[in-house]
């Protein structure tokens, strides 16, 4: 052997396969109507990992957009659902569809608003992991 063959190492093909095939993101649903809070969440979690798995974003700007996401991916980890978007309640009305309707009860549900008032008052009964307030911009 020479010394060029010494620097080339190959892969077993089938050693590269598994190992790709092992690494699972988890995944993330941002909804919101404002594009500066999926860029800056993204920006946030980007490099962040969930015991060993790196994060996936998958955005939707509208409760209509999350439905459609929601409605064809099974394996969401975690959804970060701003309550106040299309409606003062278009959030919340989206976790009512997300349990009953959908029948999805794996994701954790995070609600986030930047009107904090619309979230605490409401009316409506809906089971999420918790509440974050959005800081808003100057």
């Amino acid at each position: 052997m020479n010394s060029e063959d010494e620097l080339l190492k190959f892969i077993d093909e089938r050693e590269s396969t598994l190992q790709t095939s092992v690494i699972q993101t988890r995944r993330i649903l941002i909804v919101d109507d404002d594009e500066d809070v999926h860029q800056a969440t993204t920006f946030a979690l980007q490099d962040l990992e969930i015991l060993h798995h790196p994060l996936e974003f998958l955005h939707a700007y509208s409760a209509a957009q999350a439905e459609a996401i929601l409605l064809n991916e099974n394996d969401i980890a975690v959804i970060l659902l701003d309550v106040v978007m299309e409606s003062e309640d278009a959030g919340l009305r989206l976790v009512e569809r997300i349990r009953r309707d959908f029948g999805q009860s794996n994701p954790r549900i995070i609600l986030r608003t930047g009107q904090p008032g619309y979230a605490r008052n409401s009316r409506r009964s809906v089971t999420t992991t918790s509440t974050t307030t959005k800081p808003r911009a100057s």
